[in-house]
C-alpha cells in the first residue's frame, strides 16, 4: 500500500522532532536534511489532491511544526506543484526542453562531497537530483542534458 502524502509528512515531522530532542546541537542540520528528503518523498507521493495540500498546510502552519519559514516555504513550494500537476498533461515539446550545458559547474563543496564519498550510487544520484530540481528548476531536460 502506497504512503499518503498525510503519512508521509507526518513520519517526516515526528523523526525530527524526536531526534532535536535526542540531538539538539544537530538539530539545524538534521532539519535542512529531512526538508529535502521529505520534498522528494512527496514528489513520489500519486494522486496528490487538494485536500491532502490543505492538511499538510495546516500541519506546516501549526505551532509544533519543526520547520524554519523558509524550509516551510520550500515544502508549500513543491506541494502547489504537485497539486497543479495534472497526470493528463502532455509531455513537454522540444522547445520547452531545458538544456544546462555545463552541469558540473553549479555543483556546490556538499555536492562534490557527496559524489566523492563511498555512499551508494542510489543515494549519490538521488542527492544529484534533488539539487537539480530544487536548485536548478531542471525537471525537462534535453536529451544533451541527461
Amino acid at each position: 500500500m502506497a504512503a499518503t502524502p498525510e503519512s508521509v509528512y507526518t513520519g517526516v515531522a515526528n523523526y525530527v522532532r524526536r531526534m532535536a530532542v535526542l540531538r539538539p546541537s544537530k538539530a539545524d542540520e538534521l532539519k535542512e536534511q529531512q526538508t529535502s528528503h521529505l520534498m522528494n518523498l512527496l514528489r513520489q507521493c500519486t494522486n496528490f489532491s487538494h485536500t491532502d495540500a490543505t492538511t499538510i498546510f495546516d500541519h506546516l502552519e501549526s505551532a509544533d511544526a519543526p520547520w524554519t519559514p523558509a524550509q516551510a516555504t520550500r515544502i508549500q513550494d513543491v506541494i502547489v506543484t504537485l497539486v497543479s500537476d495534472t497526470s493528463s498533461a502532455a509531455t513537454p515539446t522540444d522547445s520547452q526542453k531545458q538544456t544546462y550545458v555545463h552541469l558540473h559547474h553549479y555543483f556546490p563543496a556538499y555536492l562534490w562531497a557527496t559524489a566523492a564519498s563511498n555512499d551508494s550510487i542510489y543515494n549519490i544520484s538521488r542527492h544529484v537530483c534533488s539539487f537539480f530540481l530544487d536548485v536548478l528548476g531542471l525537471r525537462n531536460a534535453d536529451e544533451p542534458t541527461r
